[in-house]
């Protein structure tokens, strides 16, 4: 090639590789202008756009050296970032985290020199500055816990002293607390122990004292729960210091055991009374009351439980009548036994059953008088209703076919009236809701046969008028099904075919965008006009050729003024 070509063909180069931005392009369309002897200026966007294809490279090689807090794999990718032109902003995360980096290296051995001195004040300092940069937790564990060692002995020592002078069972009990006093030797404990001992002694005792008085069951039993904590605790440390329990907290155990069985049994017996009296059953009644008496409960707790017993008594007879009632259904006995309830005020819950059954027993009968003057009436809505009530109530299925017989004869009668009034006045509306009443009504097919056709017909007329795709291709459908003679049919199919050609059209010009193959424009704009679109639908198409068409001129226009005067011949 001859220089002036190289320079076009440098140019076409560059030109794309800047239209697609490869870095793979780009660097191949540099190196072939700068060999063609391009100027800089007309390399200085393709440059550019180089250095721009690099910096995805550079931020994702600092995202990784971020990720990975690799001291070595931060400073490589800044400097490349650098290099590559990226902003300050854009390496200031990674610079910082170098930064945090490196102050984490510098505690981690002021760590490894302040733990083995075992330096109360040099340990806190160096745990402070590991937490300050950051350190893992992992890694400050040890650290933190020769630091807590140290300073828990120090405390430890000073607490038990001082619940040792106080004599308080809740500091004694702090100060021997198994984290407090674990560095500490048993004989610096001894003392806290033995006084730790004689409280809670007499706390026991003055617990369980209080709970004998009282005779509360709650009382008893936080009071007995309590003495037995106290007693476990106390064997706990007699078992270290050597001893025995003293005999009087035993007994008062011993006491407080004994009046809370026979409180409990009172609560119990009374319990039972409680649930008889609201049961009103006979026999647990009987039980309760006798139970009660045995757990030595007063006259006074027993008076309503045998007077309940009394009447309960004489309801059973009354109770029993209303279960044989039930059992009947006979609407006179159940008003008997219902009157025999109400003298032996039965509850309400007692008496529902017959009250039911005698108000089921009245709704049947009168269901059956409304179906039989539903029958003489006629009427749709009145049959329906009394064979609802009907079936609610419970009515003979003989009695109840009879009524649903006269009701299908009755709605194929108001069916076949609405079609024939559908058919002459021909609205789609009401032709598909006689239809469709006609349906319900089980009229047989070749009733409805004809009215299907005016509707395939009048639904023709219609898709044929609103010129819808969709509308037209359901009524043709509908139409060959009811009306194959129809003379609308092939109308609807000649408006059908037109109407796909147009939105076939459509969809061709809408896939056709700005830039597209001036090929397939021209296509695309020769369907829509034999298609009949309107200039507007087929305007943004012939925008974009022309566009096309005045881009390709200019570029041409540029080659010609790029080429040397006289051409150059081969030889």
């Amino acid at each position: 090639l001859n220089s002036g070509e190289r320079r076009l063909s440098a140019i076409a180069a560059l030109q794309k590789a800047q239209q697609t931005q490869s870095l793979d392009a780009l660097t191949s369309a540099l190196e072939q202008g700068e060999a063609a002897g391009l100027d800089a200026a007309d390399l200085a966007e393709a440059r550019r756009l180089q250095k721009e294809a690099l910096k995805p490279d550079a931020r994702e090689r600092l995202r990784a050296a971020i990720a990975s807090r690799s001291i070595e794999q931060l400073e490589q990718a800044i400097t490349h970032g650098e290099n590559v032109g990226l902003t300050k902003i854009a390496l200031e995360v990674a610079r910082s985290t170098l930064l945090a980096e490196e102050h984490k290296v510098k505690a981690r051995a002021n760590l490894m020199d302040a733990e083995p001195t075992r330096d109360v004040g040099r340990m806190s300092s160096a745990l402070k500055y590991g937490e300050a940069v950051g350190l893992e937790e992992s890694e400050l564990e040890s650290i933190r816990q020769a630091l807590a060692d140290e300073k828990r002995k120090a405390a430890a020592r000073k607490c038990v002293s001082a619940a040792v002078e106080a004599g308080t069972q809740e500091q004694l009990q702090a100060a021997l607390n198994e984290d407090c006093a674990a560095s500490l030797t048993p004989a610096e404990l001894e003392a806290a122990r033995y006084a730790l001992v004689l409280a809670l002694e007499q706390a026991a005792q003055k617990s369980a004292s209080e709970a004998v008085k009282s005779r509360q069951i709650a009382e008893l039993h936080a009071a007995m729960s309590l003495v037995r904590g106290y007693g476990t605790e106390i064997d706990g440390l007699l078992a270290i210091i050597g001893g025995s329990r003293d005999p009087v907290t035993l007994a008062l155990l011993d006491e407080a055991q004994e009046i809370l069985a026979a409180e409990e049994r009172k609560t119990v017996a009374r319990r039972a009374l409680a649930e008889a009296e609201q049961s009103h059953e006979l026999e647990d009644l009987r039980c309760s009351i006798s139970e009660a008496e045995e757990a030595g409960l007063t006259f006074l707790d027993l008076r309503k439980a045998r007077a309940l017993l009394a009447e309960e008594e004489v309801r059973v007879s009354a109770r029993e009548a209303l279960r044989k009632a039930v059992v009947s259904a006979d609407a006179e006995r159940l008003s008997k036994a219902i009157r025999q309830g109400e003298r032996a005020k039965l509850s309400v819950s007692e008496m529902r059953a017959a009250r039911d059954a005698l108000a089921t027993e009245e709704r049947r009968t009168a269901a059956v008088s409304q179906m039989l003057e539903a029958e003489h009436a006629r009427s749709v809505l009145d049959l329906r209703a009394a064979i609802k009530e009907g079936k609610a109530a419970g009515v003979d299925v003989q009695k109840l076919k009879r009524c649903e017989s006269a009701l299908n004869e009755e709605m194929q009668r108001e069916a076949r009236l609405a079609l024939a009034d559908a058919e002459r006045t021909r609205s789609v509306g009401g032709l598909r809701a006689a239809i469709a009443q006609g349906e319900l009504a089980r009229l047989p097919a070749a009733e409805l046969s004809a009215s299907h056709a005016v509707l395939a017909e009048e639904r023709l007329h219609e898709a044929i008028m609103s010129r819808a795709a969709n509308t037209l291709s359901s009524a043709i459908k509908a139409g060959q099904r009811f009306a194959p003679g129809s003379e609308l049919l092939h109308h609807a199919s000649e408006v059908l075919e037109f109407v796909r050609r147009q939105e076939a059209a459509r969809t061709a010009l809408s896939v056709v965008e700005e830039g597209s193959d001036a090929v397939q424009l021209l296509s695309a704009l020769k369907q829509g006009r034999s298609a009949c679109l309107e200039d507007w639908e087929l305007a943004p198409a012939s925008a974009a050729l022309n566009n096309l068409r005045q881009v390709a001129a200019r570029t041409d226009r540029r080659s010609r003024n790029i080429l040397p005067a006289k051409p150059v011949h081969a030889k």
